[in-house]
């Protein structure tokens, strides 16, 4: 995980695990909040869903060699914020 985050040139494999462990996190948080419902949760659930398939794209082309790894780490740091966002926008109502 250092060399991807560092921007470092890694093997497919290591891109796989990544990749792995990054769907097993958000099954979970997918799951954590279709388990609570209520018009929220299925407001943050669609941002989720939205988000999670613009990352797969990234991550499609940083394997297939279309973009470097930094445009990955940058779509998934807009990604935390949008969700970050809309996370503070919920607590306040």
């Amino acid at each position: 995980l250092d060399s991807l985050v560092a921007g470092e040139s890694c093997s497919p494999a290591i891109w796989i695990r990544f990749e792995a462990e990054v769907r097993s996190a958000h099954d979970a948080a997918a799951a954590g909040l279709r388990h609570y419902g209520g018009e929220r949760c299925s407001e943050l659930l669609r941002l989720l869903e939205v988000e999670e398939q613009t990352r797969c794209q990234a991550f499609q082309g940083v394997l297939m060699g279309e973009v470097h790894a930094s445009v990955y780490q940058d779509a998934v740091r807009s990604i935390l914020e949008k969700l970050l966002a809309k996370l503070e926008t919920c607590s306040f109502d």
